[in-house]
């Protein structure tokens, strides 16, 4: 009888242990300040599932207008005096940025570009500031180091902020990164950014969205038999009636899966293409999952 009590009096004292230690790993996946500001730890830690994407959750070829903040972690890149986007990016963390190898190659330093957080909507104006908005300057840029123009392998960059974000809000919180080889081949993914709306169109002033479906990567190089060609690196989708794609000025900017509908992971990031949205071509995506490590090391 004394036994039965002592084992039920050490299960009691474990199970009080465990829902304490739960608590407090739950504190401190985030927390809000009061005024809206999400507190969110460096994402590449091994809990990187309840630290990113705390964001609402719900290029472009045949899109529609995003909802405002729907995508907190998009960064847009703009070149030089330039009042609207080149290339699309995505938060990793309070201070790095990652896009396409191929937006920064050709860059003399970090000094000729700046990245815009929180944004929604640009004008071709110098004197419209969107509210909730912040420009940063650059203060590094890695490229991957087997970064090949020709062939588009490796088309990842990272950039490093000037200065690190103080906090995060509704308006600008990381995206998560995937930590296992899921290839989703079948499923919907979401591109967003302010690119061309046409082939040889305009940049869209609003960020646009669309949904488009994964591809085997077998298909895939069926359809790219000549080069580039595509590797196990790189991630291909699009619809095969054409007409939903990313296209010009795009390129950066993430291909996105809502995994469990809370939990937004970047995918690919978008690389290039045989124009855009055009029939049985799909889009090249950099496949993220193949960089984890080389994010986590050029994060630090």
């Amino acid at each position: 009888m004394l036994n039965t009590v002592k084992i039920n009096i050490v299960f009691i004292i474990l199970l009080i242990l465990c829902l304490i230690h739960k608590q407090n790993a739950f504190d401190m996946s985030s927390s809000d300040d009061g005024d809206g500001a999400v507190t969110l730890s460096p994402f590449y830690s091994s809990q990187i599932e309840i630290r990113c994407s705390a964001g609402v959750s719900n290029r472009v070829i045949g899109g529609k207008s995003a909802q405002r903040h729907t995508f907190p972690w998009l960064a847009a890149i703009i070149y030089g005096d330039d009042y609207l986007p080149s290339c699309g990016g995505s938060l990793l963390n309070h201070q790095y940025i990652v896009t396409a190898a191929h937006c920064v190659d050709f860059l003399k330093g970090p000094n000729e570009i700046k990245v815009v957080l929180g944004a929604h909507e640009f004008k071709n104006d110098p004197g419209y500031v969107e509210p909730n908005t912040t420009t940063y300057p650059v203060e590094s840029i890695h490229m991957h180091s087997d970064w090949s123009k020709r062939t588009m392998k490796n088309d990842i960059a990272i950039l490093k902020l000037k200065t690190r974000i103080p906090k995060f809000t509704k308006h600008v919180v990381p995206i998560c990164i995937p930590w296992t080889d899921d290839k989703f081949v079948g499923e919907m993914a979401t591109i967003a950014g302010w690119g061309d709306t046409k082939v040889g169109g305009n940049r869209s002033e609003i960020l646009q969205e669309v949904s488009v479906k994964i591809w085997d990567n077998k298909d895939c190089g069926n359809v790219y038999k000549t080069r580039p060609g595509i590797t196990s690196s790189m991630l291909c989708a699009g619809e095969a009636q054409g007409g939903r794609d990313a296209c010009q000025n795009d390129s950066g900017g993430p291909l996105m899966i809502n995994i469990g509908k809370t939990k937004w992971t970047l995918i690919g990031i978008v690389s290039w293409g045989y124009e855009c949205g055009r029939p049985g071509m799909p889009g090249v995506y950099t496949r993220v999952s193949d960089y984890t490590d080389w994010i986590k090391e050029n994060i630090k």
